[in-house]
């Protein structure tokens, strides 16, 4: 199992959306003053950093951040990766191969190399999704949607309404923004999403993980039943080393449920049921 932390660290020089200032740690408490422990301060906007969009963000009198689904920031998960320089439309996400089930989204774009320097500017020219993008995802059924910048919506987005986060939120959609996935290949994942729970929060910063599972092999085995599943095994035997002193059909058998091993020395698995 491989964990990525794909969490922006908060930091008073890192870049934040325009007119919003960083976050500041201020000392209350130091040991090196006498005191019996370190204690800060921390100011910090709501929407700073890797942060998560309750729909009370721009739908007055809805949800706050204290009151989204937890279910929907917790489970299976699709990368999809986007190398193009415009703005992620429903015309490509038909044909981007995202799973009919797939519940949890997250774009990762070219945007994820800006932070490489975790102290760059404010960028304006960040890819996003656009308004048709953001209806097709909730036709989809999609529960949560993440972007790998500060906003899931172009930047001067304002200026109409911003489509794309009414059109997200008013379906109960989560948004998670300021995603750093320069390091995470497009694939299937598991999401843990922890934002702050903060009693009528317009927003939160939240520490995101996605968990790689490592594949093992597989054969095929049967169950008490007698009915043949798929799973995983150690063991070294395959259905095809295996065979039964009461047939001689080819139907695969499992090594541990066959009474005799062509290599049960190897396996361990002649131990008698």
């Amino acid at each position: 199992m491989r964990v990525h932390d794909v969490s922006l660290t908060l930091r008073p020089d890192m870049p934040t959306w325009p007119g919003e200032q960083g976050p500041r740690l201020d000392p209350l408490k130091r040991m090196a003053r006498g005191d019996s422990s370190n204690v800060s301060i921390l100011t910090v906007g709501d929407h700073t950093g890797t942060h998560v969009d309750p729909p009370v963000h721009f739908i007055d009198g809805a949800p706050a951040i204290d009151r989204i689904p937890i279910d929907a920031l917790v489970g299976d998960c699709q990368v999809v990766g986007y190398d193009e320089d415009q703005h992620i439309t429903q015309k490509w996400l038909e044909h981007a191969a995202i799973g009919p089930g797939a519940q949890r989204v997250l774009f990762r774009t070219r945007n994820s190399a800006r932070w490489a320097d975790p102290a760059a500017p404010f960028d304006k020219d960040f890819i996003a999704l656009d308004e048709t993008a953001a209806h097709w995802l909730v036709r989809r059924g999609v529960r949560l949607v993440g972007i790998d910048y500060l906003s899931i919506e172009p930047f001067g987005s304002g200026k109409i309404g911003h489509p794309v986060h009414v059109a997200l939120l008013r379906a109960g959609v989560v948004i998670v923004e300021g995603l750093d996935l320069h390091d995470v290949k497009p694939g299937m994942y598991e999401i843990a999403c922890a934002p702050l729970k903060i009693a009528d929060g317009t927003g939160s910063p939240a520490r995101v993980f996605l968990i790689e599972r490592l594949r093992v092999a597989s054969t095929t085995w049967p169950s008490r039943s007698g009915r043949w599943r798929r799973g995983a095994t150690s063991s070294g035997c395959s259905p095809r080393t295996a065979s039964s002193p009461s047939s001689a059909s080819t139907t695969p058998t499992s090594p541990c449920a066959a009474r005799t091993c062509s290599r049960k020395r190897a396996c361990g698995s002649s131990r008698s049921r």
